[in-house]
């Protein structure tokens, strides 16, 4: 999961390198992670089937390998 919880903080990793971006609550954290405008995306990898949720910059290079971008 890429929401761990850091304290009274949320952490939200990107599981490709490690960028965090801290939220006080976890449904902001949640919120944050869905809102496209953002940047971050919950993608599939197509070799083996994991989910992984990326940070903008490894989002963008990840279309090669990656599919199923979350709405």
């Amino acid at each position: 999961m890429s929401i761990e919880r850091d304290g009274r903080r949320f952490l939200l990793i990107c599981d490709e390198c490690g960028e965090q971006h801290v939220e006080l609550d976890f449904s902001e954290a949640v919120e944050f992670k869905r809102e496209r405008k953002n940047g971050w995306r919950a993608v599939k990898d197509k070799a083996t089937g994991v989910w992984a949720d990326l940070c903008p910059d490894c989002a963008a290079g990840a279309a090669a390998h990656m599919e199923g971008f979350d709405d």
